[in-house]
């Protein structure tokens, strides 16, 4: 994965079956969400010598911060960001709609918080954050205008 295309690598995890994302560009990547065994994304990063910069979070339940800590025990010291509606999900299981699970999900605190509008790059593509509340209140879409990808 040497050029610099952008690809978005969708893996299906966990028993829930959560949709979560490696999106590349030249030889960096972010994580998009961390499901639960979170193993193969972790997999294909190593697989394919990927650098990754950091893990965006589309939303904060359960099903997509799971497998935080087993990507952060990899590839220590990326940041996490998620919308700032969601920052103390990360760490409420009540929140996160964990509480009820036989062992609630407390995870890592983000390190940086999302604003709707705002830019973020990967190897010179930007992203536009678009907070799209509804499904949960931080919910947000990655929108990259010149390959039209939502």
């Amino acid at each position: 994965m040497a050029d610099s295309t952008l690809h978005i690598e969708t893996f299906c995890l966990g028993e829930w079956m959560t949709n979560c994302y490696v999106v590349v560009r030249g030889n960096r990547c972010w994580f998009v969400d961390a499901g639960f065994e979170p193993a193969p994304m972790i997999q294909y990063v190593q697989t394919h010598r990927l650098v990754p910069t950091q893990v965006v979070l589309t939303h904060a339940h359960v099903d997509h911060i799971a497998g935080l800590s087993q990507i952060l025990g990899v590839f220590a010291g990326i940041p996490i960001l998620v919308h700032r509606a969601e920052v103390e999900f990360l760490t409420d299981p009540t929140l996160n709609l964990s509480a009820a699970l036989t062992e609630p999900v407390t995870e890592l605190e983000a390190t940086t918080t999302l604003e709707h509008g705002q830019m973020i790059e990967l190897g010179g593509s930007s992203f536009e954050v678009r907070h799209t509340p509804g499904h949960s209140p931080g919910g947000i879409t990655l929108y990259q205008k010149e390959a039209e990808v939502a």
